[in-house]
């Protein structure tokens, strides 16, 4: 059982709930902004956008195919710890290209580059550590943080296979840090 391995932990933000508070009220002040670009294939972390509305669509054309004979194929990516990996300059960067203000998108940052880590075992604490990447899990600004760069991605995975098999139809779903794609081939004669 290597469930203790050093590898196998996660570093753990506390973040005060002043923070939490402001993050919530101005990414509620954000939304009618991101619904200008956010993709219809985005789901969870968003109003009435839950993993049921990512996976039924998805499901019932599973069903379809199997009932008519069509032929299936599905892809399904998940990247380990996404919270942990998300690059946040970048990211910030591009909400920001994409028309969040700027001044909004400064004090993110300057918030993600100042936040502490630290990791507790046994009573002991490390020093003091700074994420170079990474987001809060949770936090309201991470539906923001994801669904951003999510967004491009949905929509070159839609231009690419469009572009080199223009007779596939396909579905996409992305739920926050997931990533999934089901194509449904037709006969091509």
């Amino acid at each position: 059982d290597d469930s203790h391995a050093v590898d196998k932990f996660r570093k753990l933000t506390i973040v005060a709930q002043l923070i939490r508070s402001w993050s919530s009220m101005r990414v509620a002040e954000a939304a009618s902004w991101m619904k200008k670009w956010i993709v219809d294939e985005a789901h969870g972390g968003l109003a009435e956008r839950s993993v049921d509305t990512a996976v039924y669509p998805i499901t019932c054309d599973v069903y379809d195919a199997d009932l008519d004979g069509d032929d299936v194929a599905g892809v399904a990516l998940d990247y380990k710890d996404c919270f942990d990996l998300v690059g946040f300059e970048l990211t910030v960067g591009l909400l920001v290209r994409m028309g969040l203000p700027a001044r909004f998108g400064a004090l993110l940052l300057f918030l993600l580059r100042n936040l502490v880590h630290c990791f507790v075992c046994g009573g002991a604490v490390s020093k003091q550590l700074y994420a170079l990447i990474g987001i809060l899990q949770g936090d309201a600004w991470s539906v923001l943080l994801l669904n951003g760069p999510m967004s491009v991605w949905v929509r070159v995975v839609k231009y690419t296979v469009g572009r080199a098999f223009p007779a596939v139809q396909s579905r996409i779903a992305v739920y926050l840090d997931d990533r999934t794609v089901l194509m449904k081939l037709f006969q091509c004669g």
